[in-house]
C-alpha cells in the first residue's frame, strides 16, 4: 500500500524520468512491479527465513600465481588465562606449606579453572589448525582452479585424497568441509 505523499512522490519521479506522457505509463507500471518493502524477505517476522553464509576461509590470489588463504575469526577476541587468576595461583602456591585448608582447597580449584581454560584454548587453537591444514590441501589440490576461478578447472575431489594429502583422518576432513564456505577473491565457495 502507498499512502498518497508517496504516490505523488513516486508519480513526479515517474514524470521527471519519461521523455513523453507514454513513456510516463511504462516508468509507473515498472514501479508499481517493484517491493517496497524489500528487507521483510530478510526478517524474523517473515516465514522463510534467509540463511546468510558467512566464509571460514577467505581466499585470494595474485598475479604471480600465489594463492592465500586467511581463516575467517570473525569477532572472535584473542583467548588467554586471566592473569589475575594466574598471579593467585603463583602466590598461593609460594605459601603453600602455611596455607590454611580452605585456601589449599580454594588453590586447587584455581589450578583447576586455569587447566580448564588452558584446555579450551588449545583446542580451540587445534581446531584452526585443522582448519588451515584441510583448506591448503584443498588449495594444493585444486591449485589451478583457485587461480583461474573458472569452474571448468575445478576438479571432483574425493575426501581421502584431501586427506592424505593434509594427513588427517577422513572422518576430520569431512567434518570440516560440511557446512563450511571459502569466499574465493569476492565470491563465495562451499567446500562440500
Amino acid at each position: 500500500n502507498i499512502d498518497s505523499a508517496s504516490f505523488t512522490d513516486i508519480h513526479n519521479y515517474a514524470k521527471s524520468q519519461a521523455k513523453n506522457p507514454e513513456d510516463e505509463a511504462e516508468v509507473m507500471e515498472e514501479i508499481k512491479k517493484l517491493n517496497l518493502h524489500p528487507g521483510l524477505a530478510m526478517s524474523e517476522s517473515s516465514g522463510d527465513r534467509v540463511q546468510m553464509a558467512v566464509p571460514d576461509f577467505v581466499i585470494d590470489t595474485d598475479a604471480e600465481g600465489n594463492v592465500n588463504m586467511t581463516l575467517n575469526g570473525g569477532d572472535v577476541p584473542s583467548l588467554h588465562v586471566s592473569q589475575e587468576y594466574l598471579s593467585m595461583l603463583d602466590i598461593m602456591k609460594k605459601d603453600g606449606v602455611r596455607l590454611s585448608k580452605h585456601d589449599k582447597e580454594r588453590m586447587a580449584y584455581y589450578q583447576q579453572k586455569v587447566d580448564a581454560a588452558r584446555m579450551y584454548i588449545e583446542a580451540i587453537l587445534q581446531r584452526q589448525r585443522t582448519l588451515t591444514t584441510t583448506m591448503r590441501a584443498i588449495i594444493d589440490l585444486q591449485h589451478k582452479f583457485f587461480l583461474t576461478q573458472n569452474e571448468e578447472d575445478m576438479r571432483k575431489l574425493i575426501l581421502e585424497d584431501v586427506a592424505k594429502r593434509a594427513s588427517l583422518d577422513v572422518s576430520t576432513v569431512s567434518r570440516v568441509c560440511n557446512s563450511k564456505y571459502a569466499l574465493v577473491d569476492g565470491v563465495l565457495y562451499p567446500l562440500s
